[in-house]
Formats: structure tokens, sequence, C-alpha cells
């Protein structure tokens, strides 16, 4: 069609469309500059106003886990050659019909979601890797991995003697171990107390108390019956001292 708005209308009022039937020359004109300005139906291109080209439905956004897939299979078919990201996605429409909207996946640019795919597989990759020197020895069928007994390596590089000791003589001594159930929770060792030398300690302490106990109780006796002998033979009362050891006296001139 011509470059100018109005040959332009000129030449479609004269094809005789179904759809223009019945319009005038001015509303045409109007028609067309409305495709070219507002709807983007028509395009200059060399002087001449074109159709564009119409944009295909909405596709239906993929997952996060259809996305890796497909960029997975793509980088193993196109592996160490450059594709634009344009190509990417138009392979990916094209392959799995449906469109690598990085936007609703929640990342910037296609470069960063291909990152978090990179770090992904490399932490996958080295949690199942073991680490060297930690095997866990094979496990017998009927028990569990803790009723498994240590491996004899395991056993002689954990033991080291104390220091000035020999390995012999640590080995000839004897250490109280720790023992564990099948729960694997340790038990405490159990230690016998003597009792025996405590009791005899006791008994010694009290002897001689006891020893001290006899003769204060002999005075005790000896005292009330000087005091009742006393009484007997004098008619007058007498107070006696507060010393037990030396008798009471009554002065002469106070008999009866």
């Amino acid at each position: 069609l011509p470059r100018s708005r109005y040959l332009c209308a000129k030449v479609l009022a004269s094809q005789r469309l179904e759809i223009l039937r019945g319009r005038s020359l001015g509303q045409i004109c109007h028609i067309v500059g409305l495709a070219l300005h507002q709807r983007r139906l028509f395009g200059f291109a060399d002087d001449c106003v074109v159709p564009l080209p119409q944009v295909a439905p909405a596709l239906e956004a993929a997952s996060l886990k259809e996305a890796q897939e497909g960029l997975l299979e793509l980088m193993r078919r196109h592996g160490g050659s450059a594709v634009s990201e344009d190509a990417v996605h138009t392979w990916f429409r094209r392959r799995f019909g449906k469109d690598l909207s990085m936007a609703k996946l929640g990342f910037a640019s296609l470069a960063d979601f291909l990152c978090d795919l990179r770090e992904k597989a490399a932490r996958h990759s080295k949690s199942r890797r073991p680490a060297p020197g930690c095997a866990s020895p094979p496990v017998p069928p009927g028990l569990l991995a803790e009723q498994t007994p240590p491996p004899a390596s395991a056993a002689k590089g954990a033991f080291r003697p104390p220091p000035g000791l020999t390995r012999a003589e640590a080995a000839a001594t004897s250490i109280p171990q720790h023992t564990s159930d099948v729960s694997g929770v340790a038990k405490k060792p159990k230690v016998k107390v003597a009792l025996a030398p405590a009791r005899r300690h006791r008994r010694r302490i009290l002897t001689p108390i006891a020893e001290e106990a006899g003769p204060t109780h002999g005075r005790e006796e000896s005292w009330s019956s000087s005091a009742s002998g006393s009484n007997a033979s004098t008619a007058c009362p007498m107070s006696p001292r507060s010393d037990p050891e030396e008798p009471a006296q009554v002065d002469g001139g106070d008999r009866c």
C-alpha cells in the first residue's frame, strides 16, 4: 500500500472489501490512521504501508521444574556453543509449547536462572559424594547401625596411653569404661564405697567417752552415801558446799 494515508484509503476503497462496505473515503482514512498509530496493525517499510505480524496467543508459563528440565536438555544438546537468549525462548516454545517467563519464576534474567541451576547441581553432587576415610562398614542383616561394633582400626587409633606410660602398661591398669545400651546412651560405671573403716573409727572415738563415764558414776554414789550418813549423825541441818570433793563441816559450838 502507498505511504500516504489518503492514497492507502483510496486503494482500500477501490478493492471493495466486505469490512469497508458502506464506509466513506474519510472514514476509511480515519481507520487507516488508527491502524497505523494506535492499534499497530500496519507499519512502514521501504516507503510502503505493510501489515505487521500479529502476536500469537499467550502460552502457559512453564513451572520451575519444567524450566530446569528443558534448559538441562538444551545444554546437553548444544553444550559448548553460543546460543542467544531469544533463541533459547524460541526453542523452548517449540519444544514444550510453554513460555519461559523469568518474571513468573522469580528471576531477573535467564543468566540468573542458569547460575542458580548450576549451584543447585554442584550442591547435589557434593552431598552425594562420600567423604574420604569416612566409609561406614556394612551392617549385617537384622542389626541396626548403632549395634554394629566399631572396626578394629578405629579402636586402635582411638586408644592412646596416658603420658609417661606405654601402651602395655596402660592396658594392664584397670580403667573404668562407660558402657552404652542399644539406644546409645552412656551408662556411668558403678563404684563401691567401703564403709567398714568409718565404723571402726566411730568405735574408737566412743570408747574413751565410756571409760570416762564410769568413775563419774562412782563418785555420785559415794557422795549420796556420805550425805545420808552425815544427816543421820547430826541433828541440825547443814548446807552442803558446791564442791562435792570436800565434805561439809559443822561448827562444834552449835551442837544440840
